[in-house]
């Protein structure tokens, strides 16, 4: 009989271990499910948020790589334009400044015109009188030329007459005289 009592304990104490085994079990396996549930979503949720992480990624280098672009295009177009403007201020000035030598010349020939145009006479009468001119202007320095020759030999003529003479040809006047200037000729060196 102990035989029997130890065998029923013994299978007692199995069943109880057993039973403690698959209460602890039972309870253990739903949290060890839960976890293991709770993680899988966690590691597939991190590797979703990971490649949407990895498409955002590639999606914001190719942004930035556009943005990159289009700022070294904007940056090249500013050149240009600013190379352009600063061509066209440099133009404006130098019309500017042409124009307003231009107007000066023009002001200057209108003024020309003006005074031609005062005078009454034509272009051709302008060149005649031109002409005549130059002409009249060489024969006074002809004259003039003659004028010293003549004066120079007056000169040495009177000086061998005075020689000669001994007489001083200017007039002199008394000291007390007075008098009136009533004409003058200096044509003629008369008073």
């Amino acid at each position: 009989m102990l035989l029997r009592i130890s065998l029923i304990v013994a299978i007692l104490a199995g069943l109880a271990a057993g039973g403690l085994g698959y209460y602890e079990v039972s309870t253990q396996v739903p949290a060890l499910t839960d976890q293991r549930n709770k993680e899988h979503d966690a590691k597939v949720a991190e590797i979703s948020a990971h490649n949407k992480t990895k498409t955002e990624l590639k999606k914001t280098q190719s942004d930035l790589a556009q943005t990159q672009q289009d700022l070294a295009d904007t940056k090249a177009n500013l050149d240009k334009a600013t190379a352009r403007a600063d061509a066209q201020e440099k133009r404006a000035s130098d019309l500017a400044d042409k124009l307003a030598d231009m107007t000066k010349q023009r002001d200057g020939a209108q003024e020309d015109l003006a005074a031609y145009k005062t005078t009454g006479l034509s272009a051709e009468q302008v060149t005649a009188l031109n002409k005549q001119l130059k002409n009249a202007n060489a024969e006074i320095a002809a004259i003039n030329g003659e004028k010293q020759v003549l004066q120079r030999q007056l000169a040495s003529i009177t000086a061998k007459y005075l020689a000669l003479t001994g007489d001083d040809p200017t007039i002199k006047l008394r000291a007390d005289l007075k008098g009136k200037i009533v004409v003058v000729d200096p044509k003629w060196d008369f008073v």
